[in-house]
Parts: C-alpha cells; structure tokens; sequence
C-alpha cells in the first residue's frame, strides 16, 4: 500500500507502543530517514511524556563489517583449552546505559545489506534478540529502504514474501511535490528552489533527482551567498557545479537558466519578510559596502508595494530588523508611508498598509504602543521623519 509520508506519525507510534517492528520502503531522498532521526523522537517524548529526548542510533550496514552488527565472535576457553564454544560481543549499537529508557535503533539503507549482515538485521527485526540476548524492553527497531532495482533482490523479496509482511510493518512510502515545498517553507529553504519547484514540479522526482538535492542545493546557495557575496555571473557559475553534482543534466540546464533569470542583488520580499536568516544580513552588508543605495531603495519599494496587514503583523520584526540595519536616510519614504499620513491629496500614501488599531496616528502625533517592536525604530528616525512630513506639508500649500 502507498503511504504519504505525512500520514506516518500516528502509525509509527502504535508501531512502537506494540514494538513491532516497521520497514519504511521508498524513493532515496523523501525524507524518511529524516523523519526517524529528527521528529520521530520529538513526537515520542511529546505522546508518552518524557523528560528526555529518545535517542537514535543510525545503522547503516554498508558502513559496518558483519562483526560490528552481529557482535564479534571469541571461542570459550577453560584452563586454556578451547571447548569449540563461541560467545559474542555486544554489537556496535548496544547502549547498556539506555536498557530502561526509550531507544530507537534505525537500520538506514537496508538495501546495502549484504548476506551475513541480513540474517543478523532480521533476527534483530523479527525476534527483538542480539544472539541469545533481548533488546531493552523499551527498545524498537526500525528500517528504511529504497524500492527494489536490478542491484539488489532484499527489497522485493521483503515485498513479495507473505512471512515478511505478517511478521513486519512494510510501508511504502511517497511524498509528492506539495509535501516537498510545504517542507521547505516550514523549514525556511531558499525560495529560488521553492520557485523552481512550483514552476517545473516534474523536476523533483525525475532520474536521481529528489528533494534531498534540491534541500542541499539550497544549502549550498545560502552558503555562497553569506561567505562571497558574489556577482550574479560567479553565483551561476558556482551554482552551476554544485548543481552538477546532485542533479539531472537536463535538469541542471533548466535549474541554471531559472537561477540567471531570478538571481538578482535587490532583495525579495520573501528575503526581506525572513530577514536576517539565509545569509540575507550578509548580503545587506555587502550592498551597502559597495554604497548601492539604489539597490536598497528598489527593495524598499518591492516591500511597500507588495506588503499586506497580514504580513506586516506576522513579520514586523523581520522588518524592523531589515530597516534597523539600513543607513538612517535610506528608510524615510519607507517611515513616512508607515505613518499613513492622510492629509491632502499631495501627500496621500496608502494607508492599506497597516490598520488602524496597529498605529495610534494622530496628525502630526505617532505614538506607538509601549510594546511595540518599533518604539526604537520610531525614536531612530522621528527627526527625519518630521523633516519630510514638514516639507511635504509646506509643498501642498503652495
């Protein structure tokens, strides 16, 4: 059966309440090894009330030998005679301290398993043994995998064998294009790959294509972005590589010609509405350096002619923090709009930006609420602000 891999939390966790064991089989990249590692172990503390976060210990068989999963073997001596028995050291995931608190032992990449690696995985799945030695009783065992494919037969057979599916939670899993961009925003990607993504959808799943790569696409861009600040011809050419690395070729061609078109120095209201995250203060500071006040000016308007009550009182300290940071002269058309001066029609701005209950406005009076993030701001500006009204004022007699 095809399971969202939003639809999970609530089945992993009776999962774990019955410690049966559960095998998670999908497409590389789609978050599911994420899940385990990351919020799984928050969703247990939360539902059985924990004062500690469970810990997770990832397993990756191709990266142990056969003896660090099964245990390492010796022969039992007695007076220095071998008597032909072996007993087995504890495996490289046992916690000793962890036997009486909750513990997730993840098996990453089960597909990777080779022969002898497997009998010892699925004794650990199916019988909750090491050897002749159970696992803590608040222990689990859970496993991700990717879909069957000409390298390897474990998955299919898994898929195929009835014993396999009385004995295991196999649940194959998926997320589609708005599970991915859902995610992203969630978690504050950069909104190029957002963009990208909503324009071409087809992109995401397509050959090794995955949110995983356009997740660390994303990374790479933010990184570049804060550490050089680079012109917009050495940003696609960085980007260009990196997203060799990850990507399709056809769609690396694609992702490079969207990224040329999009990348640009002035800042977009998402930048700003998220400002100083993804390296967005270091880009202010390098514009600035270079004294393009243009470039300022232009994201000031971009922010005033796009920004709604709604987003104004979700983000006002992002903006405040972006307009904290500018020059003092550069904000003042930006203050004196925030004022929603209504006087006559020379001085008319648009008073949509914010409602009235946000801002006591007086005529020639602001008085901000005592708490509100942007007495400072107001206090920072007001001369310059009452100088602009000022002279607004006298043009509009005249």
């Amino acid at each position: 059966m095809q399971v969202n891999l939003n639809d999970l939390p609530e089945v992993l966790l009776i999962d774990y309440l019955n410690r049966h064991p559960a095998i998670l089989i999908g497409r590389h990249g789609i978050g599911k090894s994420w899940y385990i590692k990351n919020d799984f172990p928050k969703l247990l503390k939360e539902k059985l009330n924990l004062d500690y976060l469970p810990e997770v210990y990832d397993l990756r068989p191709r990266e142990h030998d056969d003896a660090e999963i099964g245990g390492f073997p010796r022969v039992i001596q007695n007076n220095g005679y071998e008597e032909g028995q072996l007993k087995y050291s504890l495996p490289i995931f046992w916690r000793e301290d962890l036997e009486d608190k909750v513990y997730i032992i993840f098996i990453d990449e089960l597909h990777s398993a080779n022969t002898l690696q497997q009998k010892e995985l699925f004794k650990l799945l199916d019988s909750r043994m090491v050897h002749d030695r159970p696992l803590g009783e608040k222990w689990w065992v859970v496993a991700a995998a990717n879909p069957a494919d000409g390298n390897y037969t474990i998955i299919s057979d898994i898929e195929d064998d009835m014993a396999f599916r009385r004995r295991f939670s196999i649940y194959n899993v998926y997320v589609t294009v708005d599970d991915a961009i859902a995610w992203w925003k969630k978690n504050n990607i950069n909104p190029i790959i957002i963009d990208f993504i909503t324009k071409f959808p087809e992109e995401l799943q397509k050959g090794v294509n995955c949110p995983a790569s356009f997740t660390k696409l994303a990374e790479f861009i933010d990184t570049m972005t804060k550490t050089y600040q680079p012109d917009k011809e050495k940003a696609t050419r960085l980007v260009e590589i990196k997203a060799g690395s990850l990507l399709e070729k056809g769609t690396v061609r694609l992702f490079i010609e969207f990224f040329s078109e999009a990348f640009t120095e002035t800042f977009s209201y998402e930048e700003i509405l998220q400002y100083p995250k993804n390296g967005s203060r270091e880009k202010l500071q390098n514009i600035l350096r270079r004294n393009r006040n243009d470039i300022i000016q232009e994201s000031l308007d971009i922010l005033f002619n796009r920004l709604t009550v709604e987003d104004a009182k979700k983000h006002f300290k992002n903006i405040h923090e972006f307009i904290m940071d500018l020059p003092p002269e550069l904000p003042i058309g930006f203050l004196q709009r925030m004022l929603l001066v209504d006087r006559d029609e020379q001085i008319r701005v648009r008073q949509e930006l914010f409602d009235r209950p946000f801002l006591n406005i007086e005529r020639k009076k602001v008085k901000w609420p005592k708490d509100h993030p942007s007495r400072r701001l107001w206090q920072r500006f007001q001369y310059y602000a009452e100088l602009e009204l000022k002279n607004a004022e006298e043009a509009a007699k005249k």
